[in-house]
């Protein structure tokens, strides 16, 4: 069955429900394993038809639903599909019972985003896990975990393998969850507890996968690698290129860290990083060369980053945006090194000075970006200009 029929055939799932429901009161018989597959019909398009047979299948728990289900033309993910949204009926009280309730309209909702919406992470994770167990037991051979996006980063492993780290990982997150309806004010024993649970946290990885695994996980997962990944976006980076740009900027990742659960005071872990960041870039550029080191600075100015964002908006070449970003430069260039001449007013002059510094931009990013392009940069173009008027 495609995919759109499916979809087709799912949105006929609360009316088919209805008649089923229905159906039972009128004191329909039988057990649904008893069913037989020729209640359901065939369509003219060759979608099984979705019957109130099909339905009490789903809703019967009988780990034999499944194969009788294939029996009516079902394949696997449909099947999943269904079973997951009948649990997922099943469960909804009491998984919503575990959930803050929402503010009203007119206060701050601090319960609004992530793990805070949830009053008992502890429970809401074993609820979450009697519910996949339950679908495990019922799907049987057709059971897949929902885990797709961490599928992601540990496809490497042996999929029992990387069972067990998701399971793990769920622990971990659960236990550091952060309820916290204030401000990033930490009390005194927070640092102590969030250090306890990175460290043990470590521990039961490094125990579960061997070296060269735990190594290609932080490769992936590791704070470290999710920074760079970002900020790499402009920079266009070999695979080899970000495995020594990590190996590089890795020991920054414990000040880090430590700044965000409060170990160190600001200014300690201020100097330190600075120290660190400064060590790291002098590796970086002997590492990758005068060119390519110029390329991954310009990679992390943010101007660049708008106008690599603007060229892919307006589906132009990617050099344009190293064409703007080398004009932007050269104007800021200019507005520094303007000085007034002696016997006129230096002020008049700094303002005729920046009116025709902003022409000859509107004149080069119009060429390169069009009207539209121009019109999306000119506040930006002309805050980087214009404090030198001042």
């Amino acid at each position: 069955m495609n995919r759109l029929l499916l979809c087709l055939f799912c949105a006929s799932l609360g009316v088919n429900a209805y008649y089923l429901f229905q159906h039972a009161r009128g004191g329909s018989a039988g057990s649904p394993t008893a069913l037989q597959p020729a209640v359901a019909k065939t369509g003219s398009t060759g979608t099984p038809a979705f019957s109130a047979d099909a339905w009490a299948l789903v809703k019967s728990g009988d780990p034999a639903s499944p194969t009788r289900l294939r029996e009516f033309g079902f394949p696997d993910f449909a099947i999943r599909a269904l079973a997951r949204a009948e649990l997922d009926a099943r469960y909804a009280e009491r998984e919503n019972a575990l959930r803050v309730a929402p503010a009203g309209y007119w206060q701050r909702d601090y319960a609004q985003w992530g793990t805070r919406r949830i009053k008992d992470q502890s429970a809401y994770l074993d609820l979450r896990r009697e519910k996949e167990a339950e679908l495990k037991r019922l799907l049987g051979s057709a059971y897949q975990p929902d885990n797709k996006q961490f599928n992601a980063y540990a496809r490497f492993l042996p999929a029992e393998k990387a069972e067990e780290l998701r399971l793990l990982e769920e622990d971990y997150q659960s236990m550091s969850a952060d309820r916290s309806v204030t401000t990033r004010l930490r009390l005194p024993e927070d640092a102590g507890r969030q250090r306890y649970l990175r460290e043990q946290r470590r521990a039961d990885i490094g125990a579960l996968l061997t070296p060269e695994e735990l190594a290609a996980y932080d490769m992936r997962t590791s704070p470290t690698a999710n920074f760079l990944r970002y900020n790499l976006a402009g920079f266009d980076a070999s695979e080899e290129e970000f495995k020594t740009l990590y190996a590089l900027s890795r020991p920054l990742e414990s000040l880090v860290l430590g700044a965000m659960i409060g170990e160190s005071s600001s200014a300690e872990n201020g100097k330190a990083r600075r120290e660190l960041e400064a060590t790291i870039d002098a590796e970086i550029k002997a590492t990758l060369g005068d060119q390519r080191y110029a390329e991954y600075k310009r990679s992390q100015d943010y101007d660049y980053r708008t106008l690599l964002g603007l060229t892919r908006r307006l589906d132009l070449p990617a050099d344009k945006a190293i064409a703007g970003y080398e004009v932007k430069r050269a104007l800021e260039e200019k507005a520094k090194a303007f000085k007034p001449q002696p016997g006129t007013d230096a002020k008049q002059q700094r303002v005729d000075f920046n009116a025709s510094l902003l022409r000859e931009a509107e004149t080069a990013f119009t060429a390169l970006y069009g009207e539209k392009g121009y019109a999306a940069l000119r506040d930006r173009i002309t805050s980087r200009l214009q404090p030198a008027a001042r």
